[in-house]
């Protein structure tokens, strides 16, 4: 009989410069540092992604702030189907944004 692999209780990946780390426990928690052009472009970011607050019934918490030209993110449940729901719909927001802050542009720093 083969042995199973223990699951891991942090998985950590890294694609195009965004990093995300999946933390497993009794609370799960998604972390992401989703990197911008300039500080000033994160700092756009962070102001238009804010104001989405999670619902209070939804048992969901999001932190956000920014580091250097980084707006990074940590959103947390016990429920991890919310949780995914939460982080798709931050990520199509993030989407966006960037896409409109590449559209549409500002001056760097």
């Amino acid at each position: 009989m083969e042995s199973m692999e223990q699951p891991t209780t942090s998985e950590e990946f890294a694609e195009e410069m965004v990093v995300f780390k999946i933390d497993k426990g009794e609370v799960n928690v998604v972390k992401l540092e989703l990197p911008f052009y300039s500080n000033n472009h994160a700092k756009v970011a962070y102001n238009s992604l804010r104001i989405d607050k999670e619902p209070s019934r939804g048992s969901v918490a999001k932190e956000l702030s920014v580091r250097d030209n980084f707006l990074v993110v940590k959103i947390s449940s016990k429920d991890i189907k919310r949780l995914r729901s939460s982080v798709t719909s931050f990520v199509d927001y993030a989407i966006l944004v960037t896409d409109t802050l590449g559209r549409y542009g500002l001056t760097s720093d």
